[in-house]
């Protein structure tokens, strides 16, 4: 991943807008019901973790947020990324 300016602190919502306007998205994603929860710690040039949450409801996501410390309560999928 050398030169990728992953994670983007704002890159949620540009996520959320592409999931809600993907068709192929839409229907191959239409019976899942729950949301992710990604926990991406520090290294390289992230010097905190970054919490990155979807809400992903039969083909479209409701809700995405990117923040430094979120916290949800059991989430449908649990995604912790360490990067180097």
């Amino acid at each position: 991943m050398h030169g990728c300016n992953f994670p983007k602190s704002g890159m949620a919502p540009g996520l959320e807008q592409k999931l809600n306007s993907d068709a192929h998205y839409s229907e191959i994603a239409k019976t899942w019901e729950g949301d992710l929860l990604f926990l991406i710690e520090p290294a390289g040039n992230l010097k905190e973790r970054l919490a990155f949450y979807l809400d992903l409801w039969h083909g479209t996501c409701r809700k995405s947020i990117t923040s430094r410390q979120l916290i949800v309560s059991q989430p449908g999928l649990y995604i912790d990324l360490f990067l180097s």
